[in-house]
């Protein structure tokens, strides 16, 4: 999710770091502040939604 401003990647758990495949991704909590932004929510997969 993002622009050239900023990024945030979000991958499913169980998926392999990239590029050396020596961990997996899981799950964690996340805090982001948002500035600038229209108020509204995105789902981001089955279980998670980001709400600005």
């Amino acid at each position: 999710m993002g622009d050239d401003e900023g990024l945030l990647v979000l991958v499913p758990p169980g998926r392999p770091w990239f590029p050396t495949r020596d961990a997996v991704a899981r799950p964690g909590e996340v805090h982001v502040q948002l500035a600038g932004v229209r108020p509204g929510s995105v789902a981001v997969g089955p279980l998670a939604t980001v709400t600005a």
